[in-house]
């Protein structure tokens, strides 16, 4: 549909080796500030935290504007600390990219109501 797709960005990464070493989060943080300027995983806080699957629950419409605002906003939300979290617990609402209709939010909204969030927040549990 061209009608919802602004663009498409195709990305080649190099392998990482299976590792027995757990993921962790705030070395993850240390190298991207290190790396970038600025901590690329803040919003891991909030998914692997035992309340995150409530938070999203809770905040469903936030938790859209946020995935469907523009790129720039996520150094607000996704990349700053405490950003996800409180945008999410503020019920703050931001416009989004033009592809999110309503039709497309009322969908997609209430597809992830109704299957929920503990299962995809077990992925950054570790």
């Amino acid at each position: 549909r061209k009608d919802r797709v602004q663009g498409l960005v195709l990305v080649n990464l190099g392998l990482v080796p299976a590792s027995n070493k757990a993921m962790n989060v705030d070395e993850m943080l240390e190298m991207s500030q290190k790396t970038f300027g600025y901590g690329q995983y803040w919003y891991w806080k909030c998914l692997n935290s035992d309340e995150g699957a409530k938070i999203l629950s809770e905040h469903t419409e936030s938790l859209f504007d946020i995935l469907h605002g523009d790129p720039s906003s996520w150094m607000n939300t996704l990349c700053k600390e405490n950003g996800f979290r409180d945008f999410l617990l503020g019920d703050k609402r931001q416009p989004v990219l033009p592809y999110a209709t309503e039709e497309f939010r009322r969908e997609a909204i209430e597809r992830l109501r109704r299957d929920g969030f503990e299962g995809p927040t077990n992925y950054y549990k570790s």
